[in-house]
This record gives structure tokens, C-alpha cells and sequence, in this order.
């Protein structure tokens, strides 16, 4: 029962990475048509880690990089917000806890 588990858990997990690669992958063939970049290599260094092989690929990097980033931003932002409603939340718990 725990390996049927496991191995749903795994596939389950397989499956999002590649809807998420999918995904990346419109996002990068979105980007690359709106502003026209072009085969070649020449926007490895400029929006990749160097390691790319062409500047399709870059821009996969570049978008990844950028997403992490919007994400560290917006949990930033996030957080004291949802420090406040889990305040509030377990402020009104506690209130009807002594109810009853």
C-alpha cells in the first residue's frame, strides 16, 4: 500500500513538473514572438547563465529567474498579511474556545 502510494505521489509530482515545463515553454515562445528575438546565440550571456545553447533556452533561464523572483517578492509582501488574518483567526478561536 505505502510503494502504490509512493509511486501515485511520484507520478503525480512527475506530471506537474512537466505541465509547469509546458507552461515556461508558452511563456518563452510568447516572449520570444512579442519582442522578435532571434535564433543564434548571441543573448546567452545577456539573459542566461552562460550555459545555454542558443537564445531560446536563454530566455527559458531568464523567465524561470524572473518567476522565482516575482514569487520571493510577492511572499514578501505576503506575509505580514497572513500574519495578520492567522492572528485574527486564532484570536477569534481563542474567544470561542472560553464560550463554551
Amino acid at each position: 500500500m505505502s510503494t502504490n502510494h509512493s509511486l501515485h505521489s511520484y507520478l503525480d509530482a512527475e506530471a506537474a513538473a512537466q505541465t509547469r515545463r509546458r507552461q515556461l515553454w508558452r511563456m518563452v515562445s510568447a516572449l520570444e514572438s512579442t519582442f522578435s528575438i532571434p535564433d543564434g546565440n548571441h543573448l546567452v550571456f545577456v539573459l542566461g547563465d552562460g550555459s545555454e545553447r542558443d537564445n531560446r533556452h536563454a530566455l527559458y533561464t531568464w523567465v524561470i529567474r524572473e518567476l522565482q523572483q516575482m514569487e520571493q517578492e510577492a511572499t514578501s509582501r505576503t506575509l505580514p498579511q497572513l500574519t495578520n488574518r492567522l492572528q485574527r483567526e486564532l484570536s477569534r478561536w481563542e474567544l470561542d474556545r472560553h464560550e463554551v
